[in-house]
């Protein structure tokens, strides 16, 4: 009796909370994509820019910057164009 006392208060206080728990379990999954302030940057970078728009947008040193831009070189994101002007290659970073 008192086993059965224990049950039926359980699922009066948990009884909706584990009803909604488990209806929440059959909703359909939604992946969301995470981005980084990093990728974010790089979006806001017009299609061809300069170092120092790479330093104002990442709020980062030159030294830093140019770290960045051979990185993104060697990845095949941006290609240089001149001395100081880079253009983009894709739009996202992969």
């Amino acid at each position: 009796m008192a086993m059965e006392i224990q049950y039926k208060c359980q699922q009066f206080f948990f009884g909706e909370m584990a009803y909604n728990y488990f209806a929440d379990q059959n909703k359909e999954f939604v992946v969301r994509k995470r981005s980084t302030r990093y990728d974010e940057c790089f979006r806001k970078l017009p299609d061809e820019f300069k170092t120092q728009q790479v330093m104002d947008c990442f709020n980062c040193s030159n030294k830093t910057a140019s770290r960045a831009i051979i990185r993104f070189i060697e990845d095949h994101v941006v290609e240089k164009v001149k001395y100081g002007l880079y253009r983009k290659l894709v739009q996202n970073l992969p």
